[in-house]
């Protein structure tokens, strides 16, 4: 599958079918996301579906980072956490109950750039 052309969401299917994600798939899904300076929405939609379907425990450890530094560039594109991202944010993480680590590191990121973090943010890195 070429992972620039085709639709993200078969880019997600088919990275989620085995249930990891390799080295390969999260160095295509970099460039895919990344090579155009700028990570709208669904791309940041797409790595939570991937990051929610995939073993954390068997995932290339890189693929936090893509987590992390691709959808902390989208929320702070204009350099601050707005409400609006706020609510979509605490939406997502820990949806299941619990902050993985893939969100822990997507809130330090946040927390280490954003020049105030909100409160609910705050408050879930503290789960």
């Amino acid at each position: 599958m070429n992972y620039k052309t085709a639709p993200m969401s078969d880019v997600v299917a088919e990275i989620v079918r085995d249930g990891v994600i390799d080295r390969e798939e999260v160095t295509a899904l970099r460039a895919r996301i990344m090579d155009d300076g700028k990570v709208d929405r669904a791309e940041a939609e797409a790595l939570f579906s991937i990051s929610d379907a995939t073993n954390h425990t068997k995932n290339d450890r890189i693929f936090r980072g893509l987590y992390a530094d691709a959808i902390g560039a989208h929320v702070l594109e204009d350099g601050v956490i707005s409400d609006d991202e706020t609510k979509w944010l605490t939406s997502k993480l820990g949806a299941d109950g619990r902050i993985d680590g893939n969100e822990r590191a997507l809130l330090a990121y946040l927390h280490d750039r954003a020049p105030q973090l909100p409160d609910a943010l705050q408050a879930m890195m503290r789960r």
